[in-house]
């Protein structure tokens, strides 16, 4: 059952990295330097490529996630430090953050995270003892992320 449910939770973030396509130009200006756009939210409409034709699909993208990329500065919330539970974003935001970027005290920014896959921080907290991911600088570092919600 668990790895059953460890596959739904997969698919589900393979699925959202997908809807970062629609923004990935966004990421990109970003990138160059040039000032992004207050929210690069993801269309929701449906799509027919049909024609016409009776035997053709809809996709109805109102059922997908929205996403969105969005810039905060340090969020002084101790709760992003705590493991590795990659729901914290859930709890915290409302949402699933499926990448994100770190701005270092030197004004430079890290290259793009995503949540369970590149995102275990080399350093542990040394009071628990425990792991933790590289968002637990959300709590004293300014940081962009791509949050996706149901709708």
């Amino acid at each position: 059952m668990k790895r059953f449910i460890d596959i739904i939770s997969f698919r589900r973030k393979f699925l959202q990295i997908l809807t970062i396509i629609t923004i990935t130009s966004a990421i990109a200006i970003s990138t160059l330097g040039f000032p992004l756009p207050a929210s690069a939210q993801t269309a929701r409409s449906t799509i027919s490529i049909c024609g016409g034709r009776p035997d053709c699909i809809k996709h109805d993208l109102k059922t997908q996630a929205s996403c969105e990329l969005k810039q905060s500065r340090a969020a002084r919330d101790r709760r992003w430090t705590k493991g590795l539970n990659t729901e914290m974003d859930n709890k915290i935001l409302q949402g699933d953050v499926v990448a994100y970027k770190i701005q270092w005290f030197n004004g430079s920014w890290s290259g793009w995270y995503v949540t369970g896959v590149n995102d275990i921080d080399w350093k542990y907290n040394t009071i628990e003892n425990d792991m933790r991911r590289m968002w637990s600088y959300f709590n004293d570092h300014n940081h962009q992320y791509i949050i996706c919600r149901e709708p």
